[in-house]
């Protein structure tokens, strides 16, 4: 949060919309960094065990609870089915989110993530323990709603 922070007390502009990204990966305060970004005022669009799961979601539901080494071997093989990338998946691909919309997996994507948050119970269940899962679509789903 510290660098969210930093970006947001540095802006010449007021914030009324902040969004912190990230993933579970082994960060062992990744529950306690949910909590802080909420006290603040932040969104959070978490992710475990890794925002590969996000994406992964655009192909095909699961709740697979894999290693994220797991979900980079899954997109490798669907980027090449998909012919979205002839060396598979990287992360950090330039233009991924119109690669994914292009084959209609934004909103599989959103459809599939809802399926699967469907039980989580914020405050009661904890993001760290429920494996796999992501909250990103909420993000995505406001940005779409913007660009309408």
């Amino acid at each position: 949060m510290e660098i969210t922070e930093e970006c947001v007390n540095k802006a010449k502009i007021i914030y009324q919309n902040i969004w912190v990204i990230f993933d579970k990966d082994d960060f062992p305060d990744f529950d306690s960094a949910i909590a802080t970004g909420k006290s603040k005022g932040y969104s959070i669009g978490w992710s475990n065990q890794s925002f590969e799961y996000w994406i992964y979601l655009h192909f095909s539901y699961s709740d697979a609870d894999l290693h994220r080494h797991e979900w980079n071997k899954k997109l490798n093989e669907l980027f090449k089915q998909y012919n979205l990338s002839a060396d598979g998946y990287e992360k950090n691909l330039k233009d991924l989110y119109d690669l994914l919309d292009s084959i209609g997996g934004v909103d599989a994507a959103i459809k599939n993530a809802k399926r699967r948050m469907e039980n989580f119970r914020d405050g009661i269940d904890t993001p760290s323990s429920y494996a796999p899962g992501t909250m990103v679509y909420l993000l995505v789903e406001q940005l779409k709603a913007y660009l309408k």
